[in-house]
């Protein structure tokens, strides 16, 4: 059977030594309304391989073309490891900081509160202080990518 999507020219592949945690990934998405796309599902497989805890990989790149869902993919991933990872102190930036906090306010903040974690979260909305924090200690902190 052939993918929904087109296959990457270039592309780590997949161990099968290694479990992912790509299904917990996929749930979060689902909870926050949309189901992983195909091209997002491969990423997330490979990208969350761990070896019983610890990442395989530091590092993740992934090139494509505005307006394909790597901002879903992103905010999903956040969330995951917020929730997953406790305490945990993450950083989102875009071109501006004001783009990042855009992105934060408007397109993210309505699915993380009208998703069942929604409760586990409580915004911070002071310009040039946006920092979701999750009950568990993590939060998110929004940059510019000149910072």
């Amino acid at each position: 059977m052939s993918p929904d999507f087109a296959l990457p020219r270039w592309i780590t592949e997949r161990s099968a030594d290694r479990p992912t945690y790509a299904p917990d990934l996929a749930e979060v998405a689902e909870a926050l309304g949309f189901v992983l796309l195909g091209w997002q599902r491969l990423v997330a497989d490979v990208a969350l391989e761990h070896d019983g805890g610890r990442l395989a990989f530091r590092d993740v790149v992934v090139t494509l073309p505005r307006q394909a869902g790597k901002s879903t993919l992103l905010l999903a991933l956040v969330i995951w490891r917020m929730i997953a990872s406790p305490g945990s102190r993450i950083a989102f930036a875009a071109q501006h900081r004001m783009a990042a906090r855009a992105k934060l306010l408007d397109d993210w903040w309505p699915a993380i509160s009208a998703s069942p974690f929604g409760e586990m979260f409580k915004p911070v909305r002071a310009t040039g202080g946006e920092q979701p924090r999750c009950s568990n200690g993590s939060l998110l902190r929004v940059m510019s990518a000149d910072e």
